[in-house]
């Protein structure tokens, strides 16, 4: 017997704060409060610590949140922990009683997800042995398919497929997992003997085919010439006989080698040869350029012609000039580089002397232009004082106030402080104010014609400047003008002899270096030391008519592709290895090279012959094999087939019992008597099964969502009572099966779940409940207090605690 005595859950689902609920080993545990308040949670805690897993919610999300969106953050959030308390980890535990022996299961999680099944311990076990010691109790696999009972699991029923409906009902069938593994095996079989058909050694046709091109060379075993014993070189075996064939073709490779070495040295030759013919070539241009035009040349060689980068200097100067355009405005700007001309009207003597004029020009303006403005100022003053002289008659009153007062005393002018102004008469006051006045203006008028001419002074200096600028850097943009027509005339008449002494230069600097050739007697000396390395048509056309009989007899083949150059860089490379000592002579080479072909192509011949034969006796034993195994492998097939018709038959036979076992405990638990009968048709054989009803009509297209629970509930009780011989662990969970209420038999139901908790013999030793309904609350109560059934209520106040 086995019963959960009492759990403890911290931060886990709807609990945040640590709480206990304690149920003393009762046969039924009764849980009763509002939607919401942790019914669920509490058996969803139960799951996980069993099993580290909840699989409806699992399930639920992998739905929602398919692929790579399921492992962003948000996602993963509260499913496992408490809302308030997501730093927290998760931890429950639950105590066991099993046959009297107490087990405490404590499970541990800091990540909020199910993706992991945290740490578990069982009593003083950890890790593998927790695991190992809880398998030995629980299913892990099946806890939540086999042990609850809950609306989500009539919903995934519904939406189950013919294919995965055949899982759902396979534990309600004999095990045929021996004779289907059988089935399987002979499969592999099958696969294996296919294979083996694939991997008999057998010599391709394209194979076959280069052994019947190798005969059909020779009618029959080619003719084998003599090997001549005279040495090519000290190395060399004479007797062929005892060689083998790499033997052979080793000797014949440094045969070869020793052609192309000879080779390369004709090709040296000849390439040493028309170097010369080049050279010569190249100095008979300069001598025929030198006698035409020896004096531009020595010019042009004074003057530097034949550089690029002095003409491209003097071009880029003269560009440089032809854009700067002067003005007074950027004058200034440009003198330093006018003064780097050097030319007489633009000094630097003459720049800083006018510079200086204009300085003091400007000073001398600026003088008179500040006393302008002073006078201009007395003026206003004096218009003032006369303004009030001829309009008030305030200096007359002034004054005789003045003497009244001391009349002994001269009265001084307010204005000026004058002694004049007590003894003047009134009617001069007036007029000398005027006199004064028209003396200022022609002075004012007088300084203004001196600003007027110290301007005309500096607009000249101006004026002069530009220009002697302006003409300086004409002057110098023709002179540069003249130097570039004659550098380019030069190099036009030149450029024959300097383009072919740069030719020669870059073969021999020192030989062809340039004051050398600045002379018709240095040109033609060289000339005379070339013509002695330039050697007759005659010896020219054997050394190519050697080398092309050469490259024939060694098989080269890409010799009209190839000249010159890398002619001679790709014989030099296949002469690499000579060996050493060599004594050449063409005919003994010749021989050799015939006769060596003659045994490789003999040994080839034998060695075809063996070969092909060989290849026809390994496929003739390769098709009689295969034919065996394909025997073979048709036997295994048909065998398969065999044992798979008869499963279909037997699980047909078994899944026609399943159906109406079901129907019984459906009839007993619904209060509709219009569905007529539960049959599974299909099964294991084909992978495909359906729920019918009597008449072959699919029961869950025409089931309602009550009707359906109840029918899960069926599937649920019958499963309990299917497993209470192989399953040990007798602990069921229905979590709220209100929203079928009106389609349920409750007295049949609690009758059931009486007789099952009071039977010594039960199918289940311990079973919760789970309900928001008060009705069946007092319902279940009331029947185990009938049949003296212990049992413990969990309500709402416990909930809220």
């Amino acid at each position: 017997m086995i019963k959960l005595q009492n759990i403890k859950i911290a931060n886990f689902r709807a609990f945040g704060q640590p709480v206990s609920f304690y149920f003393g080993g009762k046969s039924l545990v009764l849980l009763t409060a509002p939607n919401g308040k942790g019914k669920t949670s509490l058996l969803d805690a139960v799951e996980w610590c069993f099993t580290g897993d909840i699989v409806r919610l699992h399930r639920s999300y992998a739905e929602r949140n398919p692929g790579a969106e399921g492992t962003r953050k948000g996602n993963e959030e509260a499913i496992l922990k408490n809302k308030y308390y997501l730093s927290k980890p998760v931890r429950v535990e639950l105590q066991l009683d099993i046959n009297h022996q107490t087990y405490t299961i404590v499970r541990l999680q800091q990540e909020d997800t199910l993706n992991t099944c945290g740490s578990v311990k069982v009593n003083n076990k950890e890790g593998e042995e927790a695991e190992l010691l809880l398998k030995g109790f629980i299913d892990k696999k099946n806890f939540y398919k086999y042990h609850v009972c809950d609306m989500q699991k009539t919903f995934h029923f519904l939406h189950t497929g013919r294919s995965g409906m055949s899982q759902e009902f396979a534990d309600f069938t004999t095990d045929h997992s021996i004779a289907e593994n059988v089935a399987a095996n002979l499969d592999i079989c099958c696969e294996d003997i296919n294979n083996r058909i694939k991997n008999v050694p057998q010599v391709s046709e394209e194979t076959i085919r280069t052994y019947r091109d190798a005969l059909e060379k020779h009618e029959k075993s080619p003719e084998i010439l003599p090997y001549d014993n005279r040495l090519l070189y000290p190395a060399e075996q004479t007797v062929l006989r005892k060689m083998t064939t790499e033997e052979l073709n080793e000797q014949l490779r440094a045969l070869y080698r020793c052609g192309y070495a000879r080779i390369t040295t004709l090709l040296e030759r000849k390439a040493a040869w028309e170097d010369a013919k080049y050279r010569k070539k190249e100095l008979e241009v300069i001598r025929n350029e030198f006698v035409a035009h020896s004096s531009e040349i020595v010019e042009a060689v004074k003057l530097g012609v034949s550089d690029p980068v002095i003409l491209r200097q003097v071009k880029d100067k003269l560009k440089r000039y032809n854009e700067i355009t002067l003005d007074t405005d950027n004058l200034a700007g440009y003198s330093e580089e006018i003064l780097n001309i050097n030319n007489n009207l633009f000094t630097l003597q003459y720049w800083e002397e006018s510079i200086n004029q204009q300085k003091n020009l400007k000073i001398q303006k600026e003088m008179l232009t500040a006393e302008v403005e002073i006078l201009k100022k007395g003026n206003e003053i004096i218009d003032a004082l006369t303004t009030i002289t001829t309009g008030k008659r305030g200096l007359v009153h002034y004054r005789s106030e003045k003497r009244k007062v001391e009349p002994n005393q001269p009265v001084l002018c307010p204005v000026c402080g004058s002694e004049l102004f007590d003894t003047i008469e009134e009617a001069e006051i007036t007029k000398l104010a005027q006199n004064y006045q028209s003396e200022q203006r022609e002075l004012i008028e007088e300084k203004k014609l001196g600003i007027s001419n110290l301007t005309e002074q500096l607009r000249l200096i101006n004026t002069e400047q530009l220009t002697n600028a302006k003409r300086a850097l004409q002057s110098e943009i023709d002179k540069i003008q003249e130097y570039v027509d004659k550098l380019e005339r030069l190099n036009n008449v030149t450029n024959a002899y300097f383009g072919a002494l740069e030719k020669l230069r870059e073969i021999d600097s020192i030989a062809y270096e340039q004051e050398k050739m600045l002379s018709y007697d240095g040109i033609n000396e060289e000339i005379e030391k070339i013509d002695v390395l330039i050697p007759a048509v005659e010896c020219t056309s054997e050394i190519e008519n050697e080398a092309n009989r050469l490259l024939s007899l060694v098989f080269y083949s890409n010799m009209e592709n190839l000249t010159g150059n890398t002619l001679l860089e790709n014989i030099r490379f296949l002469a690499t290895g000579v060996p050493d000592g060599v004594m050449y002579n063409e005919d003994l080479l010749r021989s050799k090279i015939a006769s060596m072909r003659s045994h490789i192509q003999n040994f080839e011949y034998l060695d075809a012959v063996k070969k092909l034969k060989e290849a026809v006796e390994i496929n003739l034993a390769a098709t009689q094999k295969i034919e065996k195994l394909k025997e073979l492998s048709t036997k295994v097939k048909e065998r398969a087939e065999q044992i798979r018709t008869l499963l279909k038959k037997m699980n047909a036979e078994e899944y026609n019992q399943v159906g109406p076992y079901l129907y019984k405990i459906f009839r007993k638990l619904t209060r509709d008597m219009k569905v007529a009968g539960i049959n599974l048709k299909g099964g294991k054989g084909n992978g495909l099964l359906a729920v019918v009803d009597d008449q072959n009509k699919p029961i869950l297209n025409m089931l309602s969502d009550g009707q359906l629970s109840v029918f899960m509930l069926s599937y649920f009780l019958g499963n309990a009572l299917r497993l209470k011989a192989i399953d040990p662990f007798s602990i069921y969970f229905v979590d709220d099966i209100t929203s079928c209420m009106d389609d349920i038999n409750m007295l049949a139901f609690l009758d059931f779940i009486k007789y099952q908790l009071s039977s010594k013999n039960s199918a289940i030793d311990q079973l919760f409940f789970s309900t928001c309904d008060t009705r069946i609350q007092d319902m279940l109560r009331y029947k185990c207090d009938q049949c003296d059934i212990d049992y413990a209520e969990i309500g709402i106040e416990k909930f809220e605690s």
